[in-house]
C-alpha cells in the first residue's frame, strides 16, 4: 500500500482550527480539484469545518488528471479487489488527518459522489467509530456486496438522487437504501437532480443543512 492519498483542501471559513473535517470522494474519471468547489457553497454554513478531497488511487483509462477507486483490471496484482483496498487506504489516509487535527470521527462527515459514494459508504460502515455523517450522492452500495458481518457502525446516511456518473460502481438507490435499513442504519433520502454535481441549488443547501444538524452539536458554534 505505498500509494497515499492527497489532493485539494479547503480551510475553515472561520480562520481558525478546524472543529469538523468534510472529505469530499470525486467519482470515476475525476478528481478533487473537480468537487474541492463545493466547499465554497458548504463552508458558509460549515464555517468551522476543514474540506479535504483526495485524488484516488489509480488512473483511469491512462488519463492523468482523471483518477478512479478501483485498481485498473489489467494490474495483476491487485485486480478483482473492487474497493476494498481503497476502502483501506482511505481509512489510513483519515485516521492520519483526523490525528493531525486532533478530532474524533463523530466530527467527520464522508461526501461521495457516484463511485465515491460506494467508496464513503463502505469505507463509513467498516469504521471501528462511527463518522457523524455519510452522504452518497448518486451512489449506493457498489458491486463488491457488504457483507454483514463487516459492519462496525451505523452512522446516519443521506442517499441522494443525482445524474453525476453513467456507469458508476453502484446498485440502485432502492437497493441501497432497502439493504441499509435492513442492517439498522439510519437513512434519509433526497431527490434533486441538477447539473451542478448532479446537485440543483436546493439540493447542495439541503446537504448543507444536513452536514450541519450532523456534525454541529447545539453549544458548538
Amino acid at each position: 500500500m505505498d500509494i497515499i492519498l492527497d489532493g485539494p483542501s479547503q480551510p475553515p471559513l472561520s480562520c481558525g482550527k478546524p472543529k469538523y473535517l468534510v472529505v469530499l470522494l470525486h467519482g470515476a474519471a475525476s478528481n478533487g480539484d473537480e468537487i474541492i468547489e463545493l466547499a465554497l457553497d458548504w463552508a458558509p454554513t460549515l464555517n468551522k469545518a476543514e474540506f479535504l478531497a483526495p485524488n484516488a488511487p489509480w488512473l483511469s483509462d491512462g488519463e492523468s488528471n482523471r483518477r478512479q477507486w478501483t485498481c485498473p483490471t489489467d494490474n495483476a496484482q491487485h485486480s478483482g479487489a473492487g474497493l476494498d483496498e481503497a476502502a483501506e487506504r482511505l481509512q489510513v489516509f483519515l485516521d492520519a488527518v483526523l490525528a493531525k487535527r486532533r478530532l474524533e470521527d463523530s466530527q467527520l462527515a464522508l461526501v461521495g459522489f457516484a463511485q465515491g459514494a460506494a467508496l464513503a459508504l463502505r469505507a463509513g460502515l467498516t469504521r471501528a467509530k462511527p463518522p457523524g455523517a455519510i452522504v452518497a450522492v448518486a451512489g449506493g452500495i457498489d458491486e463488491d456486496p457488504i457483507e454483514r458481518n463487516m459492519i462496525r457502525s451505523s452512522p446516519p446516511v443521506l442517499l441522494v438522487e443525482a445524474d453525476v456518473e453513467v456507469g458508476a460502481s453502484a446498485v440502485g438507490l432502492d437497493q441501497a437504501q432497502h439493504q441499509l435499513a435492513k442492517w439498522g442504519i439510519p437513512i434519509q433520502r433526497l431527490a434533486k437532480p441538477g447539473s451542478y454535481h448532479g446537485l440543483d441549488d436546493d439540493g447542495v443547501s439541503t446537504i448543507a443543512d444536513y452536514l450541519h444538524r450532523a456534525l454541529v452539536k447545539p453549544s458548538a458554534d
